[in-house]
């Protein structure tokens, strides 16, 4: 009698050769779709971003980089990435630029 109240087992994929396999393949397709799904998203990003979305990126590192205004051309670290504003320093110095003054931001 007790063989009949006791559930009945169920099979996993660690229990059966073509589950597993299916498991697997199964698992390779989501990752698939989600690096898919990731780099779509980080292009859509990419083609969003403003100018001061792209220095304050520039801000979180320490790569030099070359501003160019009307006014010359000025090399150092990005320091600071303000509504209206960015600071460069190249450790001797600093320069405060308007961002409606530059018109280009070269990196590397």
């Amino acid at each position: 009698m007790s063989d009949m109240t006791e559930k009945p087992s169920r099979l996993t994929g660690a229990d059966h050769p073509d589950l597993q396999a299916i498991d697997r393949a199964i698992s390779a397709r989501l990752d698939a779709i989600l690096d898919a799904e990731q780099h779509a998203m980080e292009v859509f990003v990419r083609r969003q971003a403003t100018l001061r979305d792209r220095l304050l990126d520039l801000e979180d590192g320490s790569e030099t980089v070359e501003v160019t205004t009307r006014g010359g051309i000025h090399r150092g670290v990005l320091r600071t990435a303000a509504v209206d504003h960015v600071e460069l320093t190249d450790g001797a110095r600093s320069i405060i630029i308007p961002l409606r003054r530059l018109d280009s931001v070269e990196t590397g």
